[in-house]
């Protein structure tokens, strides 16, 4: 037991600082026993608490028989307190994640609020975490796109509310990879322009370069798609050459989809001029060597299909859920 556990007047923030602390507990029994424990004390004496947006979407595995009890209590505050917005949020932020991933369920309870607060930050963010899960496990290709506007329409509303710049330039990188999904080409080139052009005044912070290189492969998807390969490539390209983009991203993988767009229509010359202007990024990425190799081949990558879907490479924003 931690010494923060060992006092005597737990408040709701010491409640949310164990609750993290759980998630590294290998005691997989006792941690969430913890967990729900605390978040019944809390839910049930302060469900508006800013707070708990961000202890219900942390990454908890709970017993399904604590999340039923658990979602039994959330449901009673949402009768005892429909008017506030607050409790709503948190709410919604439960269900989104725990009770079998009930998206439906959180996206209802985000509406209540945003049709009389219209610009609730918190309503909008639970709301676009919640459909993009539902993009993620959408199957059927119509399913996907009506899903991608969705995601796009509410996105943008959350896009024009949000005042910090970086969240900003991460929602419009965000905005030009859903609005290839929803089949929106010109929102796409507008989206990415903005990326680009707020790149010049931002730092080259990891999230900045990344989201250059987000609105470059996004740009080249939608002129690929359109028929337009030069565009296309020249978008792959300044994706691997952008300014400042080496330093942070040779810790990381470039975006899959461009590439696997021309590995699919048998293209594999763009994928390894790609390698050669990349320089020094990406230097142990298994993603792009699996690329490589295969257009050496001229095959296509075996990868993971999951790491194929815009709605897995999304901002998670687990920064702005903090600061909500």
């Amino acid at each position: 037991m931690s010494a923060l556990e060992r006092k005597a007047n737990l408040t709701h923030e010491d409640r949310i600082k164990i609750i993290g602390h759980c998630e590294m507990n290998t005691d997989f029994d006792s941690s969430n026993r913890k967990i729900r424990d605390h978040l019944k004390f809390i839910i049930s004496n302060s469900p508006s608490m800013p707070g708990l947006i961000h202890c219900n979407a942390l990454q908890l595995i709970l017993h399904r028989s604590y999340e039923k009890e658990l979602a039994d209590l959330w449901q009673e505050q949402i009768e005892k307190h429909g008017d506030d917005n607050f409790v709503l949020t948190n709410a919604a932020a439960f269900f989104k994640k725990h009770n079998h991933g009930d998206e439906q369920r959180a996206i209802r309870l985000c509406k209540r609020v945003l049709s009389r607060d219209p610009k609730n930050e918190r309503a909008l963010f639970v709301l676009i975490r919640s459909i993009n899960s539902m993009l993620f496990s959408a199957n059927e290709v119509e399913e996907k796109k009506v899903t991608a506007q969705n995601l796009f329409r509410y996105l943008t509303r959350f896009w024009e509310v949000i005042e910090n710049p970086h969240h900003k330039q991460s929602a419009a990188a965000d905005l030009a990879l859903v609005a290839v999904e929803a089949g929106y080409y010109p929102e796409v080139f507008h989206f990415s322009r903005i990326v680009i052009e707020s790149g010049t005044i931002l730092s080259d912070s990891f999230d900045n370069l990344s989201n250059i290189h987000k609105a470059h492969t996004a740009a080249g998807l939608a002129h690929l798609q359109s028929g337009d390969r030069a565009n296309a490539i020249n978008e792959l390209f300044c994706s691997a050459h952008s300014e400042g983009l080496r330093g942070p991203m040779a810790q990381s993988d470039p975006l899959p989809f461009l590439l696997h767009e021309f590995a699919k229509r048998q293209d594999f010359e763009p994928i390894l001029e790609f390698k050669e202007k990349t320089i020094n990024n990406w230097k142990e990425s298994y993603v792009l060597e699996s690329f490589v190799e295969a257009a050496r081949e001229k095959q296509q990558p075996c990868i993971d299909e999951n790491s194929l879907l815009i709605a897995s490479k999304l901002t998670e924003y687990y920064e702005y859920e903090v600061r909500l």
